[in-house]
């Protein structure tokens, strides 16, 4: 059978390209390695935005279109989606100033256009003191208020993936490819290995989408493409065991076009990023001590009264951003647009934002298959992947599944065993380690514990509840015992990568 599009990687890019192809009518298999969101993809700063740094740049385009996305994806999946106000301090001897702060956000609401999300405005030194009364006073010239959005990628990749797969679309996780096909000289689909069985099979398209982030360079050479498209980035951000409530805020580095966010998140206080060439294996990619102290440092001379040593640091993790290479230019100053290459029948798409998924995947369709019809360019703007949650449901299910916290209700009234709470230390029931399994795609503890449920920046928590949920899995999945054990061991291999900076 010749399908019309395969799409190989998960994260949310080819989630949202599988969704856009769907939504076209087209036939779609999307093939993932590993997890859905288990790369770049849930290691970002969990925003929505326009990006108000990237106005230095003059890159105006890229942040209307940015913006206009954010709202956007508010109306696709509103629960992930809510509004995040945030605070920007001006600070005496350091550019931008307070007034070019000022214009930036308001250039940044008519960017938005008729319908922004609040309005930006000028504070005063007691303005912002009032908003944040732990920040540092010396130098504070005053600052500027506006809003963006709040997400959680991981959870917003899984909703996009499961709204390509209404559409009719194949979502196969844990399946690799191992070779690209040729048809008459052009590259025509791929050999898919499967993760636990190393069973192969051949999947025959007529586009084939490369949409696997860091690692694309690699699927390249499956089909003997050389040379380099990317130049990897690698952001790193600290999850501090401190509450933090809202406004976030971004601070100005002393380097032109450095931000560092102190974010409210998930109760907790999350810290990044950082911005720096990486050239390793996406598979090894983790926190740095020199990045982890350089984050801690930004904090500790902003907000003085808090803790900001190695042990206020909850968890730390990293991503690598598939940047396009550009000859001579710093990983921190390179535009964030997406680019669409193809080679010999492979249609290769990276840079981006987390923000853009939806324009990313209409554009490479529009070039890749022609423009969409009216109605299909309505319905990838309109279409809910995820509907908003009715009122009176728990906010902490709400917040997670949006309308879909009714049917893990209904589970866990329908089976004392899935009403069962995970632990004693928070509200998650068992129930929705079920829904991970037999709704999103999940087949191995590391994507329950850290990509559908709440624990992935809690080690403590993770470890905790290891057995617990793979005891669940195994009851689900008909494991045996040595494949429990070893998804365990997995789990606690991944954690320790990312606390190897500690050492």
């Amino acid at each position: 059978m010749t399908h019309d599009v395969l799409v190989l990687g998960g994260g949310i890019t080819g989630c949202a390209v599988a969704r856009e192809a769907a939504l076209r009518g087209l036939q779609v298999v999307l093939a993932e390695a590993e997890d859905l969101a288990s790369g770049t993809s849930s290691a970002s700063t969990k925003l929505l935005h326009g990006g108000l740094r990237y106005l230095e740049y003059g890159w105006f385009s890229m942040v209307r279109e940015s913006l206009r996305e954010r709202e956007i994806t508010a109306r696709l999946a509103p629960h992930l989606a809510r509004p995040l106000p945030l605070v920007v301090p001006a600070w005496t001897g350091r550019r931008p100033g307070r007034l070019t702060l000022r214009a930036g956000v308001l250039l940044y609401d008519l960017l938005a256009g008729p319908h922004p999300l609040g309005r930006g405005r000028l504070l005063s030194p007691s303005g912002v003191r009032a908003l944040l009364p732990e920040l540092a006073t010396d130098g504070l010239r005053g600052g500027v208020a506006f809003s963006d959005r709040r997400t959680d990628d991981a959870r917003l990749t899984v909703e996009i993936a499961r709204a390509a797969a209404a559409l009719g679309a194949d979502v196969r996780v844990g399946a690799r490819a191992v070779a690209l096909l040729r048809r008459g000289g052009r590259i025509g689909g791929a050999t898919l290995a499967d993760a636990q069985t190393g069973e192969q099979t051949d999947v025959v398209a007529r586009f084939v989408v490369n949409a696997t982030g860091p690692w694309a360079d690699r699927v390249r050479a499956l089909g003997g493409l050389e040379g380099a498209l990317l130049a990897p980035s690698r952001g790193t951000h600290l999850v501090l065991d401190r509450p933090m409530s809202d406004p976030g805020v971004m601070l100005l580095g002393e380097r032109r076009g450095r931000r560092i966010f102190v974010l409210p998140w998930r109760g907790r206080t999350l810290v990044g990023t950082t911005d720096l060439p990486d050239p390793s294996s996406p598979e090894t990619v983790a926190p740095t001590g020199e990045e982890v102290h350089s984050l801690l440092g930004e904090v500790a001379a902003h907000f003085p009264q808090w803790k900001t040593g190695p042990d206020a640091v909850l968890a730390a993790f990293a991503g690598l951003r598939p940047l396009l290479r550009s000859a001579a230019q710093a990983t921190l100053d390179a535009p964030r647009d997406h680019v669409a290459v193809e080679e010999q029948g492979l249609w290769t798409l990276v840079g981006g934002k987390l923000t853009t998924w939806r324009a990313m995947a209409a554009d490479l369709l529009d070039r890749m298959a022609g423009p969409a019809s009216p109605a299909t360019a309505r319905a990838s703007r309109t279409r809910p992947v995820a509907e908003g949650p009715p009122p009176g449901l728990p906010p902490h299910l709400a917040d997670r599944y949006g309308a879909r916290a009714r049917s893990v209700l209904a589970r866990a009234a329908a089976d004392p065993s899935a009403a069962a709470l995970l632990d004693g230390q928070g509200p998650e029931m068992t129930a929705e380690v079920d829904v991970a399994v037999e709704e999103e795609f999940a087949r191995r503890l590391q994507d329950v514990v850290l990509r559908r449920l709440p624990f992935a920046h809690d080690p403590r928590r993770c470890r905790t509840l290891a057995p617990v949920v793979a005891a669940r899995m195994r009851a689900r999945l008909g494991w045996s015992t040595r494949r429990e054990s070893e998804e365990i061991a997995a789990l606690e291999a991944r954690l320790r990568r990312d606390e190897a900076w500690r050492e």
